[in-house]
């Protein structure tokens, strides 16, 4: 399994589906995800803006995001 975090921004209509293995809170209302993709064997890194989630409730949790237009 690849160790390397890569960075991604969602082009409208992309979706990853993974599972959340780290999250930092870098602003009041900025979240950096750290999501691991099993079938493929990466882990992607993916900043999320204007969310008021505790980062602690999301590790280890089933994590799906669409970005639409």
């Amino acid at each position: 399994m690849k160790n390397q975090v890569e960075e991604l921004c969602l082009r409208p209509w992309q979706e990853i589906v993974g599972t959340c293995v780290d999250a930092i809170q870098d602003t009041a209302t900025t979240i950096t995800l750290v999501i691991e993709i099993v079938p493929k064997a990466q882990k992607l890194k993916l900043s999320l803006y204007n969310l008021t989630v505790r980062v602690k409730d999301l590790v280890g949790q089933p994590i799906a995001i669409i970005r639409t237009d």
